[in-house]
């Protein structure tokens, strides 16, 4: 084997290397997707799967800090969809702009 097969030589990643990075992929997309939403119980469930690819894919490539920031933020993610789901979700409005919070005139 020569210098320059060793230096450019590529190896060929497994099965399971594929798949954690197409699960990274669909992450970074359904996240980015996310705060498109304008559902926020549907926006909680992308951010959730989201959260939890990039976790996997954070895990596999050995990075405690992301793995750690997206494990947070499926909890996050998930809390806040089960308070969606209970009822017990409120919404605080600094400063509101609805035409509901406006004063009527008269």
């Amino acid at each position: 084997m020569t210098i320059t097969e060793l230096l450019f030589a590529t190896p060929t990643p497994s099965i399971f290397q594929i798949i954690l990075v197409v699960l990274g992929v669909l992450g970074l997309i359904l996240i980015t997707y996310g705060i498109f939403l304008e559902k926020e119980r549907l926006q909680d469930a992308v951010f959730m799967i989201g959260a939890l690819f990039l976790a996997v894919y954070s895990y596999s490539a050995d990075n405690i800090i992301f793995t750690t920031t997206f494990i947070v933020f499926f909890l996050g993610s998930a809390w806040e969809y089960y308070q969606i789901i209970s009822g017990k979700h409120k919404h605080v409005c600094y400063p509101c702009t609805t035409s509901s919070s406006k004063p009527k005139s008269e």
